[in-house]
């Protein structure tokens, strides 16, 4: 018991209710408080995955420190391999963003690939595919990919659509 008699969390408990608290933080645009709820989390248990993912996330979008988040993601999609586990579209949409910004661009392509897989019309990951084909200097499947992505309507793909010829 602690000193007001109340039994603590074990750690994998209360690394769980840190993560969630980052979570809020998060939703709430605390990006610096979320972090530090996340690093909290995963210093309590570092096989919490959806910690190590959430903070990837956070650090790539939000706090853009591109190089620790796609270390985050990759680490965390790993785990979640390793469960069996389906990773979430959002985080591999974000570790295929990570890996193209810092000019993977293989390797992104193959992630965003593995996000269209298991959504394959997802109008975000096609828009998505289209940046990436631009920046590997292919405007012609860029174009292909956002007009996709528009007929999904997603406003992005929709206004590079707009530009393709």
């Amino acid at each position: 018991a602690s000193a007001d008699g109340t039994d603590p969390l074990p750690p994998p408990d209360m690394a769980r209710l840190l993560y969630r608290l980052g979570r809020c933080q998060a939703t709430l645009h605390q990006p610096a408080e979320a972090e530090i709820s996340y690093s909290r989390a995963l210093a309590l248990d570092t096989t919490l995955a959806e910690a190590r993912l959430a903070r990837g996330e956070n650090r790539l979008l939000d706090l853009q420190r591109v190089a620790p988040a796609l270390a985050d993601l990759h680490l965390g999609h790993q785990q979640y391999q390793r469960l069996g586990r389906a990773l979430p579209l959002n985080y591999l949409q974000a570790e295929g963003a990570a890996q193209a910004n810092m000019g993977h661009y293989l390797d992104a392509r193959a992630i965003y690939f593995q996000a269209l897989e298991s959504q394959p019309e997802d109008g975000r990951t096609l828009f998505l595919l289209g940046r990436l084909a631009q920046q590997m200097g292919d405007s012609a499947t860029g174009c292909a990919f956002f007009k996709r992505g528009a007929n999904q309507r997603y406003s992005y793909a929709v206004a590079e659509a707009a530009k393709c010829r």
